[in-house]
């Protein structure tokens, strides 16, 4: 199933990847790894991850890292709304429901 990616979600993976990379090169590139290969679970199996809380995404925990995939499966395709650090500013993504 093909995925689209926000956007901001993608401003969302260069600012963490740039974070990472700041405090060691192999830092950001495991980062940006583990969001790939999120990406390719959550393809091949969209079913499998939990709603969020009270909308209609579902969540992909990066594990090593502090982030959620927040994504939702259409029609044709897989819709990424939010790369999201767990602890910061929870739910600030939600206004993007509208765009998906």
């Amino acid at each position: 199933m093909n995925i689209r990616i926000d956007s901001e979600a993608m401003q969302e993976l260069e600012e963490a990847a740039e974070f990472y990379a700041s405090h060691a090169v192999q830092l950001g590139l495991d980062f940006v790894a583990m969001v790939e290969k999120g990406l390719q679970q959550i393809a091949a199996h969209p079913d499998r991850y939990p709603f969020a809380n009270e909308i209609p995404f579902r969540c992909y925990r990066l594990g090593r890292f502090p982030f959620d995939l927040f994504y939702r499966v259409e029609e044709a395709e897989i819709y990424v709304a939010a790369i999201a650090h767990q602890s910061r500013r929870p739910g600030y993504w939600k206004d993007r429901l509208k765009d998906g």
